[in-house]
């Protein structure tokens, strides 16, 4: 099992989820800017409700094991501000940048 985070979480984080969730075992934490309180991400197989922690602020993000990054190319800033929590015990980042 895994702890991982994604930080951006619309279409492509969303799909991330829920492949996460659809593996099982891994604890997931969504990093959004406003909270979000489901998601349901509509797979070939059928929905798949996500099941994760939601933080609004990186001052409660918590360290993790992986951190995905699903943001567009022009939030970069805003999503290192949460790389020091998330990263806090060496955990690697996977940027899979989308859009301009």
């Amino acid at each position: 099992m895994a702890r991982v985070a994604i930080v951006g979480v619309g279409a492509i984080g969303g799909v991330l989820a829920g492949l996460l969730e659809s593996a099982g075992g891994h604890e997931i934490t969504l990093c959004t800017r406003r909270p979000l309180p489901a998601l349901t991400v509509h797979m070939r197989k059928g929905p798949v409700t996500v099941t994760a922690r939601n933080v609004t602020d990186p001052v409660h993000a918590d360290p993790v094991d992986w951190v995905l990054v699903a943001t567009k190319g022009y939030d970069a800033a805003g999503a290192a501000l949460w790389f020091p929590a998330l990263c806090a015990a060496g955990a690697p980042v996977a940027i899979l940048q989308n859009g301009v």
